[in-house]
Order: structure tokens, then C-alpha cells, then sequence
């Protein structure tokens, strides 16, 4: 059978689902679990207006988080280090005890080792002359 490629810099969310389904099942042959979203929002209490936010998933005891924002009005009063905790909450309430994310020079790798993360690798020059960092943090179910 004859395949066509289609090379897009702006792929549909429904064409990307196509290929996030493919790569769940596929994985939970190995794994057994289907990874489950996760998110905390940081919002405004009146207008519920999202002004951060972090999200991730887990398949089985392990996290990985992806996004972690605070609106830039925000940044330095310490909402980033709350939404890890209230993360970190979440994560241990599933019973999950492994958290992996990585950052970029130009984000913020220096706070994650603050809040006890590892740094478990580094590659530098990724990405216009910036480094990319890989952390872990383990937990334990007692520990929040």
C-alpha cells in the first residue's frame, strides 16, 4: 500500500488525538494504564480567570510534568512554588511517588532544585544556545 506523507506546522488537534491514541495503546500493553491528565490552576477567586497553572500526566506510580506557568505579574511571589506543592499533593493522593520534567536555561532551572528536585541530565546548546535540563523528584506518601 501506498502511503502519503503529510508535513504540517500546524497540525489539527484532531489529527494529533489520532496519533495520542495510537501511542496509548500501544504503550499501555507495557505499561497496563492509560495515562491520566493532571492539572492545578492558579485562578483569580471573582472572575475564575486562570493566571498559572501546571499540568502533566501519570501512567502507574510516575508523573511527568510538562507545563508550568505563572502570568508574568505574578512571577517572584512564590505561586510557581505553590503549584508544585499542590501538584505534588495530587500526584501522592493517586498514589504516585516519581515526578519527571524537564526546563529550558531561559525558564527556571535553578527552581526545581530548590523544591528537591535531582538534576538527572543536561544537554546543552539544545535550542539557540540554550541548555535543557532533565530533574526527579521522589516522594513519599507521608511526606505531604
Amino acid at each position: 500500500m501506498d502511503f502519503e506523507f503529510d508535513a504540517t506546522t500546524r497540525p489539527k488537534f484532531d489529527d494529533l488525538a489520532v496519533v495520542q491514541a495510537g501511542l496509548r495503546a500501544h504503550n499501555e500493553k507495557f505499561t497496563g494504564k492509560s495515562p491520566a491528565l493532571i492539572a492545578v490552576f492558579l485562578r483569580e477567586p471573582e472572575t475564575k480567570k486562570i493566571r498559572g497553572g501546571i499540568a502533566g500526566f501519570l501512567v502507574g506510580p510516575s508523573a511527568m510534568l510538562d507545563w508550568l506557568w505563572v502570568d508574568e505579574s505574578l512571577r517572584g511571589q512564590g505561586y510557581g512554588a505553590q503549584l508544585m506543592r499542590e501538584i505534588e499533593k495530587l500526584i501522592v493522593s493517586l498514589k504516585c511517588d516519581m515526578i519527571t520534567l524537564n526546563t529550558f536555561t531561559f525558564q527556571a532551572p535553578g527552581f526545581y532544585p530548590k523544591l528537591g528536585y535531582q538534576l538527572l541530565a543536561q544537554i546543552p546548546n539544545f535550542m539557540l544556545g540554550n541548555t535543557k535540563y532533565y530533574y526527579r523528584k521522589h516522594l513519599v506518601y507521608s511526606e505531604l
